[in-house]
């Protein structure tokens, strides 16, 4: 379990919770989601500015105090003061290609928050069964790998190779020709697009934690 001092911490000093607080959160979050869609990793500096002032043009966006927008500020020049402001913020990371061009990538707190509000939204179909054999199997593989004993572990492993063979048989003889419905197809189709976000985020941490590690030798090098 999490303690509290843990989750004050996270509370006060994570990204994800400090882009919920944002007084224009609807709005950022929306144009985050909109341009980040269908797990598109980067794009181009020019792109996203253009992107975001035709954006806010939309929105009647005109001032934001916490991101030192102002009245007289063009469109333009209130996008490049939301970019460089969530760049520093930790919600957008950015990064030159072999041609000094600057692309921009959700954070994996960004990534993170929009994944969570993603899944509070009510879907048509609960995947109920899908959820109960996903964990059923995870139990199984719990006491597979963490029995010790040799001829336990065979036994396991011979009852699964019946249970395939079995399987095989089945469908051989026309005893099992199960194809999935659409009320099973959907949920599983949501599971995985939902696990590859999720693995989409941890690698985008592992390669934040790997440049930041990268830096660090880098200056005890020189």
């Amino acid at each position: 379990m999490i303690d509290s001092s843990k989750i004050a911490e996270i509370i006060n000093t994570s990204p994800s919770v400090e882009l919920l607080r944002l007084r224009n959160r609807e709005a950022i979050v929306g144009f985050l989601m909109q341009t980040f869609n269908n797990l598109q990793g980067s794009i181009l500096s020019d792109t996203i500015h253009n992107q975001l002032a035709d954006y806010l043009e939309f929105k009647q966006i005109e001032n934001d105090d916490e991101n030192e927008l102002e009245l007289i500020d063009t469109y333009e020049v209130k996008a490049k003061k939301y970019i460089q402001s969530w760049t520093n913020k930790g919600f957008l990371t950015n990064y030159h290609d072999e041609q000094g061009e600057i692309f921009y990538e959700l954070s994996s707190h960004s990534s993170k928050t929009i994944d969570w509000l993603s899944s509070l939204k009510k879907e048509e179909y609960i995947g109920t069964e899908s959820k109960f054999k996903n964990i059923f199997s995870q139990l199984k593989e719990l006491v597979e790998f963490t029995n010790d004993n040799t001829e336990n572990r065979i036994q396991l492993l011979e009852a699964k190779k019946l249970e395939i063979e079995q399987q095989i048989q089945r469908i051989k003889t026309g005893e099992d020709g199960k194809v999935f419905k659409e009320n099973e197809i959907v949920p599983r189709f949501n599971q995985l697009n939902q696990s590859a976000k999720e693995l989409l985020s941890d690698f985008k941490e592992v390669g934040r934690q790997f440049q930041r590690n990268y830096k660090n030798d880098l200056s005890k090098a020189r």
